[in-house]
C-alpha cells in the first residue's frame, strides 16, 4: 500500500530522510505481497522471472490477467489516449500540479547526473544519489490501475 501525504512538507520530510538501501533488503510487506499474488513463497528476482516468462508467452492477455492479480483492476485499455490525460492533468490541484512539475524536475535532475557512476548530493533537497551495482537481471513493475 503506498501512503498518501496530504501535507507537501511531511511527505518531503520523509522522503529526505530515507537513505538508500541496498539491493539485499526486501521489506516483509514485499514477500508477503508476493505470496499474494503467486500463492507460494517466491523472491522477487522468481516472483519477476514468472511474470516476464508469462508476459512473452501470452502477450497483451497476461498484462491483462497480471494486473487484475495484482491491482484488482480488470480493463482491456491498455493506453490512456492523451487527450484523456492531458483533460485529467488540466483538472488537476494547483498545488499537486506543482508538486507534480517539480517532482519531474526532479527527476530529470536525478538523472542528468546519471553519467557519473556513484554520486550523492544534498543540493536538491535531502540526500539524493546513485550507486552502480552490476545485477543480471531487473524486472520494474509500475502499478497502472484503480487510481482516480
Amino acid at each position: 500500500m503506498i501512503r498518501v501525504y496530504e501535507n507537501p512538507d511531511e511527505a518531503r520530510g520523509i522522503l529526505n530522510r530515507r537513505q538508500m538501501s541496498t539491493v539485499e533488503d526486501v521489506p516483509d510487506v514485499v514477500l508477503d505481497g508476493i505470496k499474494r499474488v503467486f500463492g507460494e513463497a517466491l523472491t522477487p528476482e522468481a516472483a519477476v522471472a514468472r511474470l516476464l516468462a508469462d508476459v512473452r508467452t501470452r502477450g497483451d492477455a497476461a498484462l491483462r490477467e497480471w494486473t487484475a492479480r495484482i491491482d484488482g483492476v480488470a480493463s482491456d485499455i491498455l493506453e490512456v489516449p492523451q487527450t484523456e490525460w492531458e483533460t485529467a492533468y488540466q483538472a488537476l490541484d494547483a498545488d499537486l500540479r506543482a508538486a507534480l512539475e517539480t517532482s519531474a524536475g526532479r527527476i530529470r535532475d536525478f538523472h542528468a547526473r546519471q553519467p557519473i557512476p556513484n554520486w550523492t548530493t544534498d543540493a536538491m533537497g535531502g540526500i539524493l544519489g546513485q550507486r552502480l551495482v552490476p545485477l543480471e537481471r531487473v524486472g520494474v513493475y509500475v502499478p497502472g490501475g484503480g487510481g482516480g
